[in-house]
């Protein structure tokens, strides 16, 4: 007799071979979930961060925009509510701030491309005044790729109304390109230069890993 599903620990697959785990959420050889394209997600579908110290989306960076992006077909949505360490004007967002986030949702595309890409132009129309503790909704996706140009677009919103639309032109670049920086010795305030420590953010990245 058969039993009636797979022990603690183990990894599970649906009836077209891909593997999933208990609660039916696929996930990749290492039970990581991930989404159909085998992405890693967490358990409800958002991607991690870029990297811990990214500005727009980690999640140790002090100063986030706090952006949490999901993948949905051939497009990217987000979700994040902007507050007092991301003002300009009293009550305001920043409008760094807010192209901050677009770069961030445009460069997730990149994901999707499987195509790693650098921001060569950026051009936001900004149609509304954004607000500090509004639930902010972003959507990106790719307008046109002709050879290393991808041509990638996106729009900013809050409650359906269109708060800042963007234009970008971004440039496919050798996957080597991102381990530069992450390569640098870190250096600490006011300590010696090239001094390395171990907990500081850029050690941090040291083990990065690139997404493509």
């Amino acid at each position: 007799m058969g039993r009636a599903g797979p022990e603690e620990g183990e990894i599970a697959t649906d009836c077209d071979g891909i593997a999933t785990n208990p609660d039916g959420i696929p996930t990749n050889p290492d039970g990581i979930p991930t989404n159909p394209d085998g992405i890693p997600t967490d358990a409800d579908g958002y991607l991690p961060p870029h990297q811990p110290n990214c500005l727009g989306c980690g999640d140790q960076n002090p100063g986030s925009m706090g952006l949490r992006l999901r993948i949905d077909g051939d497009r990217v949505h987000g979700t994040l509510e902007l507050d007092r360490r991301h003002e300009g004007a009293p009550g305001f967002a920043h409008g760094g701030a807010v192209a901050t986030v677009l770069d961030d949702a445009l460069g997730t595309l990149l994901m999707v491309l499987r195509r790693p890409a650098v921001t060569a132009k950026l051009e936001i129309d900004y149609r509304r005044p954004v607000f500090l503790f509004r639930r902010l909704d972003v959507e990106t996706w790719t307008e046109q790729i002709d050879g290393r140009k991808l041509w990638l677009g996106g729009e900013l919103r809050e409650a359906g109304e269109l708060l800042a639309e963007a234009s970008a032109l971004f440039l496919e670049v050798a996957p080597e390109h991102f381990l530069k920086g992450a390569s640098q010795d870190a250096r600490e305030p006011g300590g010696e230069e090239g001094e390395d420590r171990d907990d500081h953010p850029q050690s941090r990245r040291k083990g990065y890993e690139l997404p493509w």
